[in-house]
């Protein structure tokens, strides 16, 4: 059962894997995300649904040290890198 497709309302998932957000603090260069983080995700993508890092919209955000922002361009940028190394491997739904 955990391995079938789930569709559900809008929703249509390849199975019932779903992973849950977290921040595993590895952002390190002023807030961006990296490499590390997109093998990471990359590694994870036949989850039926996975709902990535913790992120802070804003420099007043940060909690604590190390968690990707989106604030600013230089922090778009590297999620397209991370987003790009999970869907080769999945569909988006």
């Amino acid at each position: 059962m955990l391995f079938e497709p789930l569709v559900a309302a809008s929703i249509q998932l390849a199975n019932r894997a779903v992973m849950a957000p977290m921040t595993r603090s590895r952002a390190v260069d002023a807030n961006n995300p990296n490499a590390l983080m997109a093998e990471y995700y990359g590694q994870r993508a036949t989850a039926g649904l996975i709902i990535t890092e913790g992120t802070s919209p804003s420099p007043n955000g940060l909690g604590y040290a190390r968690i990707p922002g989106l604030f600013n361009k230089a922090q778009v940028r590297p999620r397209t890198v991370t987003r790009k190394s999970r869907w080769p491997r999945c569909k988006p739904s």
